[in-house]
């Protein structure tokens, strides 16, 4: 929002995992996590600065699998990792 200039601990549930990549969904306010234990996904208001995530694991087919990076495509409709 101010360009790096402040930090906020958006880490909550998800403390000692290695995060390796992030996609954010701005008008669909999510968040997506690559991390060494899965696909982590958040419903998150990016405007808002008083707000904590909750993080939960995506399921299917990559449940619980390491990923090492999230990409959303441009309509913000397929999640690739």
């Amino acid at each position: 929002l101010d360009s790096g200039a402040t930090w906020d601990n958006l880490i909550s549930n998800l403390e000692g995992q290695q995060i390796r990549g992030i996609a954010a969904d701005r008008q669909g306010q999510a968040i997506y996590l690559a991390t060494d234990r899965g696909v982590f996904y958040s419903a998150f208001d990016l405007e808002s600065r008083t707000q904590v995530p909750l993080w939960l694991r995506l399921a299917g087919t990559i449940a619980g699998r390491p990923a090492l990076d999230v990409h959303l495509d441009e309509a913000a409709v397929f999640l690739y990792a």
